[in-house]
């Protein structure tokens, strides 16, 4: 009966990725990603923790995939013609890189040293496990360029294949980006400026990316994931790397049966309760109107077979509206992560393409959790619309 249940939701919903995928330039796009991550992490779950989900949870989940499927199946995308920008233009997006390339090595400079006097991997790999990266964060300009790495990349991806800078300086770019990536020896990162590469390339370049080329890169980020897992754990006795992997990815669609079954308790009292709109909170809490709201992290679960503090994207929109909050949810990030791309599709805007970058990003992430609903992405937005305002692009007639 699971088997019947599953060949058929995932035939009903292939059907319709199959339909609607026509409609963008490339086969790596916001929808491709969360239609094939969600249902493999769906399948995968049952797999992995066979009888630990039930029968209804897995209907819900392939019933987010639809309303997902449906919100990002409304606007129409017409292929727009290429726009030729001006040779000032490129000047000024040059400097901008030049200046956000500085701006990130100072905001990380505090960080870089740490790691550097440190002296070997162990000792970092324990520094990261004891949290000792946590008093580095608090300040405005580390928030603002310890990740603008995610920014300049793009661009210098953009300046090469125009032939405005070298290759050297382009590798320079790219290097210095993996190396911010991997300070805080934390996973996310990593596969952030993965995406980020992935979706330039192939938006900027307009070429299709060989199957080859995509399966090893995957090779590549699970080498990482797995390696810094095997350091992170070195002297943990009776350490399984499939099991860790398998709670990393699968864990929480088991755990999210807390916040479906409204078994989840969250003890603390806050001065706003919503969940939903956390970057809402941050702000009021940042202007002073609030002292306290729901953190980010969540509890970890009771259940003794999978023990983790993820539980995927729904998590908030299920704890404030239930499991119709789940689903509108669910349709809302499928049409805002269409509406992104439709912004981009529609002038092909450089800094239009970053944002879909961070898009396409948050989409491969859904089994762990929102990144919607954070204060970065409307720093991001912010921040970018402001690059696009001192670059002022200009077309030529």
């Amino acid at each position: 009966m699971e088997i019947f249940i599953n060949l058929l939701f995932l035939s009903i919903g292939f059907f319709f990725i199959t339909r609607r995928q026509k409609v963008y330039s490339s086969l790596v796009n916001h929808f491709t990603i969360f239609g094939f991550v969600w249902p493999f992490i769906t399948v995968g779950t049952q797999l992995a923790y066979p009888k630990q989900v039930a029968i209804e949870v897995v209907i819900f989940y392939y019933i987010c995939w639809f309303a997902y499927i449906f919100g990002s199946s409304l606007f129409k995308h017409n292929f727009s013609k290429v726009i030729e920008i001006s040779s000032t233009t490129y000047s000024r997006i040059k400097i901008l890189i030049i200046f956000l390339f500085l701006f990130c090595i100072i905001s990380n400079w505090e960080l870089l040293s740490l790691i550097l006097n440190i002296g070997n991997l162990l000792a970092w790999a324990a520094l990261r496990k004891e949290n000792g990266f946590e008093d580095l964060d608090s300040n405005i300009f580390f928030t603002l360029f310890q990740r603008v790495y995610l920014v300049f990349i793009p661009l210098g991806i953009f300046l090469f294949k125009n032939q405005k800078i070298s290759k050297i300086f382009l590798s320079v770019l790219i290097f210095s980006g993996f190396i911010f990536s991997i300070l805080k020896f934390t996973r996310a990162p990593i596969l952030n400026l993965f995406i980020v590469l992935l979706v330039s390339y192939v938006y900027i370049y307009k070429k299709k990316l060989p199957l080859f080329s995509i399966m090893v890169s995957v090779l590549i980020i699970f080498l990482i994931f797995g390696g810094s897992m095997l350091i992170l754990t070195k002297d943990s006795s009776g350490y399984n790397l499939v099991d860790d992997i398998n709670l990393y990815l699968f864990g929480g669609q088991v755990a999210y049966q807390d916040f479906f079954d409204g078994s989840y308790i969250d003890n603390m009292r806050y001065d706003i309760n919503n969940y939903s709109l956390d970057f809402v909170n941050y702000i009021l809490k940042k202007v002073g109107f609030i002292d306290t709201y729901p953190s980010y992290v969540r509890e970890y679960t009771n259940n003794p077979i999978v023990i983790t503090n993820i539980y995927t994207f729904l998590d908030a929109f299920t704890y404030d509206l239930g499991i119709v909050g789940a689903l509108i949810g669910a349709f809302v990030m499928g049409l805002f992560s269409d509406y992104s791309y439709r912004i981009y599709n529609s002038r092909r805007n450089i800094f239009a393409l970053v944002f879909y970058g961070y898009i396409c990003y948050f989409n491969c992430f859904v089994f762990a959790n929102n990144e919607f609903i954070r204060f970065p992405v409307l720093l991001t937005a912010v921040s970018l619309i402001f690059y696009n305002f001192l670059v002022k692009i200009k077309y030529e007639k």
